[in-house]
């Protein structure tokens, strides 16, 4: 449903500090009915984890801990599932930042 839209795009990579390479794969999710776009460098795979399944994550430094807030097990692996919410907030909020220091 969003081919040939606009979406706003937040970088996962950059969001983590990490070093720039090329992105394969943009995951499209709504937050607040709004869409965007997370840039990635791959998807393994989709899965669907009932919320019964899901328990509190380690504790994180920095931002990452509300970003990471709980783990699933799938296959037998601890997996950490992002709070695409959060992570969408922190870049809105990163953005108004970088347009307040130019303004």
């Amino acid at each position: 449903p969003f081919r040939g839209q606009m979406l706003p795009l937040v970088d996962v990579r950059a969001r983590f500090g990490a070093p720039a390479a090329p992105a394969s794969a943009v995951i499209v999710l709504r937050d607040r009915d709004i869409p965007a776009g997370l840039l990635v460098d791959a998807v393994e795979r989709l899965a669907s984890i009932p919320t019964a399944a899901l328990e509190a994550a380690p504790p994180f430094a920095g931002d990452a801990g509300a970003l990471f807030a709980k783990t699933a097990t799938l296959d037998g692996a601890a997996v950490l599932v992002a709070d695409a919410a959060a992570l969408l907030g922190q870049a809105r909020r990163d953005l108004l930042a970088w347009t307040a220091a130019r303004a």
